[in-house]
């Protein structure tokens, strides 16, 4: 995967699990009303292609996934979504503290709190 400034991609210690690195980015949190990051990696993709997906928190236009597990699912305006990134990321699992994408399509989509415009989901 190409390691642009947008982001960077590494398999994890069983070689499974991509953590991409968005680098330094700006508080997301507090221009949305989120929660704020707290230093917690920032990951950027425009879309994601995955058969699991875990994090934190998700900010999302769109999450379509067979199984959504989300501690608390807030609805959110497109306008108020911090920004996705350019590269489009698919991999087997994606790892990250923080995901903001523009579309996730997905098996598994498993955090904390997602924020997103729409969620199409089996389960």
């Amino acid at each position: 995967m190409d390691g642009g400034p947008e982001g960077s991609a590494s398999a994890g210690p069983d070689g499974g699990v991509v953590v991409a690195n968005a680098g330094p980015q700006p508080d997301a949190g507090s221009a949305t009303g989120g929660p704020q990051s707290g230093g917690a990696r920032v990951t950027a993709v425009r879309n994601v292609k995955a058969d699991s997906v875990r994090a934190t928190t998700i900010y999302a236009h769109n999450i379509k996934a067979d199984s959504v597990r989300c501690g608390r699912v807030i609805a959110i305006a497109e306008s108020d979504l911090p920004p996705a990134g350019n590269q489009d990321l698919h991999n087997d699992n994606v790892a990250a503290d923080e995901l903001h994408a523009h579309d996730i399509d997905a098996d598994l989509v498993e955090a904390a709190t997602c924020y997103a415009t729409k969620i199409d989901a089996k389960h």
